[in-house]
């Protein structure tokens, strides 16, 4: 079984929804599915990348596509709505033309935008 995960946030991140989303990662590892996770590049909580982190190695290690997204210097409601917007586009756009189809497809939530991405692909 080939199970796609939509998460606006996984690790290096730190905080509950990255937490949650490792956790179910383990689950299905163990269970021996294959998987993809998709996720915009680690910026949480402080809305920049991680400048310290190798991000082509936790791709290959976890599983996981990164994909581009509009990182706002300032954290104002209108700057994090471009930024889950675009990721919102970005995603979609890299799983309507690049990935083969899936059997399942999950998503974690916040944002809602993450959940309509799945809902479009499934």
């Amino acid at each position: 079984m080939k199970i796609l995960i939509y998460s606006h946030f996984y690790k290096p991140e730190a905080g509950a929804a990255s937490v949650r989303i490792q956790y179910l990662v383990e689950a299905i590892k163990k269970a021996g599915y294959e998987f993809l996770i998709i996720s915009p590049y680690p910026n949480y909580p402080h809305r920049n990348l991680f400048k310290n982190c190798n991000i082509k190695e936790i791709e290959r290690i976890e599983n996981v596509k990164f994909l581009p997204a509009y990182f706002p210097k300032s954290d104002t409601l209108i700057t994090r709505m471009f930024f889950y917007f675009s990721y919102m586009i970005t995603s979609a756009i890299y799983s309507l033309l690049i990935l083969p189809k899936y059997d399942v497809i999950l998503n974690s939530s916040p944002p809602i935008t993450t959940s309509l991405v799945a809902c479009i692909i499934a």
